[in-house]
C-alpha cells in the first residue's frame, strides 16, 4: 500500500519563500527607480519649457511670460504675453504631480498658490527676472527632488547668457 504524502517538504517550502523575497525586493527596488524617473520627467519639462520660451520670445513681436504654479495638487507650466497667470489647469502643461516630486528655487519650496513668472530680454536672450524680482544671482537654480529627497536634479538657469541646463 501507497502511503499518501500530504503537504510541503521543508525544502519546498524554503524555496517559495526565497522566491517571495527575491519578487519582493524587485518590486521594492522598481518603485524607488519609478519615483527616480518621475523627478528627472519634471526636471526635463522645466528646462524644455524654458527652451521653448526662449523660442516663442524671440519669435514673437512682444514679451512672453513662462509662469510655474501648483493647481489641484499638480505642478504646471504656462505661456503667455501676459505677466500675471490664471492659475488653472486649463490654459498650462501639467509637468507632474506634488505628491511624487517638490520644486524649489534657490532652495525656496514651490507651495500651493505660488507662482514663478520668468522673463527673458529679447535682445540677448538673458534672463531678466523671475516672479517681477530681478536675478541677484548668477545661476538661479530650481531644484526638483523626489519627496525624500534621496534623488535631485537642478535646473540652472545662467542670467547673463539665458543658457539652461540639468545638473544631477
Amino acid at each position: 500500500m501507497r502511503r499518501k504524502n500530504e503537504g510541503f517538504s521543508l525544502i519546498e517550502f524554503v524555496i517559495v519563500m526565497a522566491i517571495m523575497a527575491i519578487l519582493t525586493g524587485l518590486v521594492a527596488l522598481g518603485m524607488g527607480v519609478f519615483d527616480q524617473a518621475k523627478v528627472k520627467d519634471v526636471s526635463e519639462s522645466i528646462n524644455s519649457a524654458f527652451s521653448e520660451l526662449k523660442t516663442e520670445n524671440m519669435s514673437k513681436t512682444g514679451p512672453i511670460y513662462m509662469h510655474m504654479f501648483i493647481f489641484e495638487g499638480n505642478y504646471y507650466v504656462e505661456m503667455g504675453p501676459v505677466s500675471t497667470c490664471s492659475m488653472t489647469g486649463d490654459y498650462g502643461t501639467n509637468i507632474g504631480e506634488v505628491t511624487d516630486s517638490k520644486i524649489a528655487l534657490d532652495g525656496n519650496e514651490m507651495q500651493d498658490g505660488d507662482v514663478w513668472t520668468f522673463n527673458i530680454s529679447k535682445k540677448d536672450g538673458s534672463f531678466n527676472s523671475i516672479s517681477s524680482t530681478p536675478l541677484d544671482t548668477a545661476s538661479p537654480t530650481i531644484s526638483v527632488s523626489t519627496p525624500d529627497d534621496s534623488l535631485t536634479y537642478d535646473v540652472v538657469l545662467v542670467r547673463d547668457t539665458g543658457r539652461h541646463y540639468i545638473d544631477k
